[in-house]
């Protein structure tokens, strides 16, 4: 493999790899290249300020690296076809989930598996299992009033639930209802 400079431009609304700027400039990418695109490891810097660090596979980051966006959120994980894919860490940068933290598994981009997610902000904890960014399946939520809330999820709505508060049952959802 070669190691070289490569840019990444925008031609008839598609990005492809190109050994020229040009007026449509989009990132830059050093590290090692075969066939005209990034294969191996390598950097990529965009013009927003975004980095990627670490293995491409035909161009697409594939393998283990770390993505920094330019408002300080960053994942280190594994990546499969430029997207999150396998397992990750993202924290949130400045924003409305600023402090955030998912740890777990992915796929094409979204939580999908088993991961925990904290936000600091709220002080709410939820570990569990994950279906396209939302509770699904088995998991413990926790708030920092002590409730814990423990069961099936389904598309996060507490479905079949209880919540415990003091270690005493309070309040049972059952197909997502409240029951009494």
């Amino acid at each position: 493999k070669d190691k070289g400079l490569l840019y990444l431009v925008e031609v008839g609304g598609k990005f492809k790899w190109s050994k020229y700027k040009g007026e449509n400039f989009y990132g830059k990418y050093v590290g090692e290249i075969e066939n005209g695109s990034p294969n191996g490891f390598g950097v990529m810097n965009n013009i927003h300020g975004d980095k990627y660090e670490g293995f491409y596979k035909d161009g697409l980051s594939n393998g283990k690296g770390i993505y920094t966006w330019s408002n300080g959120s960053k994942y280190e994980g594994e990546f499969k076809n430029g997207k999150k894919n396998g397992n990750g860490k993202l924290i949130w940068g400045k924003g409305n989930q600023e402090g955030n933290m998912y740890d777990g598994e992915w796929e094409n981009d979204k939580r999908n598996g088993y991961g925990k997610f904290i936000s600091y902000k709220w002080g709410t904890k939820y570990e569990g299992q994950w279906k396209d960014n939302k509770r699904h399946g088995q998991g413990i939520f926790t708030t920092p009033l002590g409730q814990i809330y423990k069961g099936e999820f389904k598309e996060d709505i507490p479905w079949n639930i209880k919540e415990y508060y003091n270690g005493n049952v309070v309040i049972k959802f059952i197909n997502g209802k409240i029951q009494e």
